[in-house]
């Protein structure tokens, strides 16, 4: 069997103040904001994938 090739990317949008994404690939967690996507290859064997959508800062009143 052959492994996958993963990519991944996240940004805080233009509303928020932070970014509370994070993808897990493995052994690897990737959070925060990032230039430009990442991506990579799974084990053969296969590996664990996690995507944690975050709420990210409330708006502030205008």
């Amino acid at each position: 069997m052959t492994g996958w090739t993963i990519a991944a990317f996240t940004h805080r949008r233009r509303l928020r103040p932070a970014n509370e994404d994070a993808v897990a690939v493995d052994a690897r967690v990737l959070t925060g904001d990032m230039n430009a996507p990442i991506v990579m290859a799974t084990p053969a064997d296969g590996c664990l994938l996690m995507v944690a959508d975050g709420m990210g800062a409330t708006r502030r009143a205008r």
